[in-house]
């Protein structure tokens, strides 16, 4: 029988939640910049780095303010 802690289960479930939410979002910008020549530098790369702020400039025309500061505030 497993030790179930209350204050354990309180916190795993939304940080499971919350690492898988970042996992996806870092799986989605690395397709996206390999099919971007500019971009295609943080397609393998062990760290994302600036990729936030490339997307930025990339797209800056075709995102909304509230796009822009999410994409600011994921890093």
């Amino acid at each position: 029988m497993a030790f179930k802690s209350p204050l354990l289960h309180l916190y795993l479930e939304p940080f499971k939640a919350a690492a898988g939410e970042g996992a996806a979002l870092e799986l989605k910008m690395r397709l996206l910049a390999g099919k971007i020549p500019a971009l295609q530098k943080y397609t393998h790369q062990r760290e994302l780095g600036e990729i936030d702020t490339d997307l930025l400039t990339h797209f800056a025309n075709s995102l909304s303010e509230q796009d822009k500061e999410i994409l600011r505030l994921s890093r």
